[in-house]
């Protein structure tokens, strides 16, 4: 699978990321590794992923701002005390919080629950956009970018 992104170059990247930012079970950060490895601009990688990234995470945020108590209650059967958990958590650190949207397994929830908590737009964007930059500026230096 990772040939098909890789095959549309740039865009691949930005999709492999949007998709990955959603529900959707993909790493992109083996497909960035492996097409820095080939060759692939960092600065243009970190570029792509980002805004593909920040754009997977607008569909969490909006599906939990519009549809989310239902989604939660009906469809993912989230427990409600997980919940409240979460929402202690984005008292105590606030929007920041959203920086780490880009973590395995729990950075959907958060973007979830931006959505769900109703955190401003503007405010949202910047912290999932330098979350999402900065993690993939440091995974490609760490691996020779």
């Amino acid at each position: 699978m990772t040939e098909q992104f890789e095959h549309l170059g740039y865009l691949g990247f930005f999709l492999a990321s949007f998709l990955a930012a959603t529900l959707v079970p993909l790493s992109s950060e083996m497909i960035a590794i492996l097409m820095l490895r080939r060759g692939f601009q960092a600065t243009l990688l970190v570029a792509s992923g980002a805004l593909g990234g920040y754009l997977g995470s607008l569909v969490n945020y909006y599906m939990a701002k519009y549809g989310g108590k239902l989604a939660f209650s009906r469809f993912f059967r989230v427990e409600p005390e997980r919940l409240k958990r979460v929402q202690r958590a984005y008292a105590k650190w606030g929007a920041p919080l959203l920086f780490f949207s880009w973590l395995p397994f729990i950075g959907e929830s958060i973007s979830l629950a931006g959505g769900l908590f109703c955190i401003p737009l503007p405010i949202y964007s910047f912290w999932v956009l330098v979350g999402r930059g900065v993690r993939l500026a440091v995974l490609l230096w760490l691996v020779g970018g």
